[in-house]
């Protein structure tokens, strides 16, 4: 886990686990780190969450193995010890929670005739459960065979995926954590009350067990009836069927024959047919060759007429043009012939009206 994470419990004046929030600011605190036991500083102020740091020089710090883990660690123990109470499975198949209520707890104490240290151990009506908090090492199987060789009620929480909300991790989350995290039983005593509430459980789930396996037997006894009729009566309709299949193969052959038959006679037609279409086609080919070529000399012809045609109409154009310039030089001519002759008719008339008035 990232180192970001901050220490917020140490060991005081009397090497007891002490909150940074019990103590005082600075060097003041006289407090030493719960893993290298070098001095540590009590970092109180307004911008980060209170929290402990080694102080500087300190040899020790340079090997401190101090983590998130052994944080975490601790507070569980706190919480345990400041609640007095746990929540845990009864039973290990479809299991039920059950709150337990504790008359005292330890924390680090070794067990009656074992070297072996929980991390925590409660004490309920007389009897005594054992608690492992499980984050990244969790119990190997000797431990476990030796609470068991024991007869001890041993229960471990597994907290390898909690991921802290900030940089200091609160006794709340702690909490919360007890309630919300898987937890398994390492070992059960044989007898106690804890012992005789996960056995009741286990029997009457192994009674609940044994009724529903009666019950499916009962339905697949049922289903494996109604399987048989169905598979003795689907055996008949398959020899049905096979009877049948046999008389339409024999009806089948027969009209396959006819068929064939049939079918030859059909295929010889309609090869005839096709080579007779073929010489029609042949001849009609042959008809549109021709008239192809036939066209191609009318087109040639009515391309002859079209040029004549065109020759002879800008030969009328020419024609006419040429008398239209011959018409209008007659029309300036007999203008300039009438208006002489009207002229020469004025002035005869003028020499009579002179002779006549003389």
């Amino acid at each position: 886990m990232s180192h970001n994470y901050k220490m917020t419990r140490a060991y005081n004046e009397q090497n007891w686990i002490t909150s940074i929030d019990d103590v005082q600011r600075g060097l003041k605190c006289n407090c030493t780190c719960v893993d290298c036991g070098s001095q540590l500083i009590a970092k109180k102020g307004a911008v980060q969450a209170n929290h402990f740091a080694h102080a500087p020089d300190e040899q020790k710090a340079k090997h401190c193995k101090w983590s998130y883990e052994t944080e975490l660690h601790l507070l569980a123990k706190e919480v345990l010890n400041n609640n007095k109470k746990l929540t845990i499975p009864i039973g290990n198949f479809d299991p039920y929670s059950f709150t337990l209520i504790f008359d005292n707890v330890d924390i680090e104490t070794p067990i009656d005739n074992s070297k072996r240290i929980p991390d925590v151990i409660g004490y309920s009506k007389g009897e005594q459960i054992l608690i492992e908090i499980a984050v990244s090492h969790f119990c190997g199987t000797k431990k476990t065979s030796e609470y068991r060789r024991l007869n001890k009620n041993a229960i471990e929480f597994d907290f390898s995926n909690f991921v802290p909300t900030s940089e200091v991790i609160t006794l709340e989350e702690v909490s919360d954590l007890f309630e919300n995290s898987n937890a398994k039983w390492l070992s059960i005593a044989p007898a106690g009350f804890i012992g005789e509430l996960c056995h009741a459980h286990e029997r009457q789930s192994i009674k609940d067990l044994i009724f529903e396996r009666r019950e499916f037997l009962n339905k697949y006894e049922q289903e494996k009836t109604s399987l048989n009729a169905a598979v003795t009566f689907l055996k008949e309709q398959l020899r049905d069927l096979s009877y049948t299949k046999n008389n339409l193969e024999v009806i089948v052959k027969n009209d396959e024959e006819k068929i064939r038959s049939a079918y030859r006679k059909e295929y010889k037609g309609l090869v005839k047919n096709i080579k007779h279409a073929s010489q029609k086609l042949v001849q009609i080919n042959e008809n549109i060759a021709s008239r192809s070529n036939l066209k191609n000399e009318i087109d040639e012809y009515e391309a002859r007429l079209r040029s004549a045609l065109n020759f002879k109409n800008q030969d009328l154009i020419n024609k006419k043009k040429k008398l239209l310039e011959d018409i209008n030089q007659l029309n300036s001519v007999k203008n300039f012939t009438i208006k002489e002759n009207k002229e020469s008719a004025i002035k005869a008339f003028q020499k009579e009206k002179k002779l006549l008035v003389a």
